[in-house]
């Protein structure tokens, strides 16, 4: 019920050299598509507030019709220089501080971002994350700590990094129609 509720999706692409828009419009015009949306997703180093270490967090950006978010405090991103993060990771105390880039990022993935800081406006549950553990990353310690959230224009990208997409049935997840249905 959780997942159909926030129309967690039913196949998510990657593709190295990205996505653009053409690719999510073909896609869209399947017969068999109600929704189709291309994301950010880069594991970036971010600055802890208490001790100056760098944890990995997982920064996504936001999609429209899948993978919706749960709000638990503060609000959504209306700007670009904002971002929602992890129930898990932050607490409400964190709403107004701000989340910065670390320094000992890698150029490269600093310039997937476009901003440097990005003001947290609230705290999510995400549909991605429905375990405690948030991950594996190659940089930083290895482990992802949590995940942000933000406006698809708080990135600096020339392609997405992946497609979300979801089906026009929605088949119980895990059911024998289900599989079925994404099998064929």
């Amino acid at each position: 019920l959780y997942f159909a509720e926030k129309q967690l999706y039913d196949f998510r692409l990657i593709c190295t050299l990205g996505f653009d828009d053409k690719i999510v419009e073909e896609v869209n015009r399947r017969p068999d598509v109600r929704a189709v949306q291309g994301a950010y997703s880069f594991d970036i180093l971010c600055q802890s507030a208490g001790d100056g270490s760098a944890n990995v967090v997982k920064a996504y950006s936001i999609t429209k019709d899948i993978n919706e978010l749960e709000l638990l405090s503060g609000r959504l991103p209306k700007n670009p220089n904002e971002c929602v993060v992890d129930s898990r990771l932050f607490s409400e105390k964190y709403i107004g501080k701000k989340l910065k880039l670390a320094k000992s990022n890698a150029k490269e993935d600093l310039e997937n971002f476009a901003y440097q800081e990005y003001k947290i406006v609230g705290i999510v549950n995400s549909p991605l994350y429905i375990q405690f553990e948030r991950g594996n990353s190659s940089i930083g310690n290895g482990k992802v700590s949590g995940f942000m959230y933000l406006l698809p224009e708080g990135f600096d990208s020339e392609a997405y990094t992946e497609l979300y997409v979801k089906l026009t049935e929605d088949f119980e997840l895990y059911s024998e129609e289900y599989d079925a249905y994404i099998e064929a």
